[in-house]
């Protein structure tokens, strides 16, 4: 539901979907994944790198693995820009 809810440009509506997954069961790799995504476009780039480590700790399915570990690259790489630049402008979309 939540993947449909951000296709159609509901994306309030697709995070609290992804949300209310993850507390229905927080050891779902995918939900964890795509909280990642919604929280790092809200710009807490910390909290989604927590997110996606954790969820490649489950075990993922390999395509979804690999889409992680490179979100995860790009979280990093991000998060070292910012931090490098510690003046610059906030970014609005997700690192990826």
């Amino acid at each position: 539901l939540a993947l449909a809810m951000e296709k159609i440009g509901e994306k309030q509506e697709a995070s609290r979907c992804v949300k209310r997954a993850v507390e229905l069961d927080s050891q779902d790799p995918e939900a964890l994944f795509h909280l990642a995504r919604f929280i790092a476009s809200e710009g807490d780039l910390v909290r989604a790198r927590e997110l996606l480590t954790k969820a490649l700790q489950m075990k993922p399915k390999p395509e979804l693995r690999e889409q992680m570990r490179t979100r995860l690259e790009n979280l990093v790489t991000s998060a070292q820009t910012q931090k490098n630049h510690p003046g610059g402008k906030p970014r609005r979309q997700p690192p990826w």
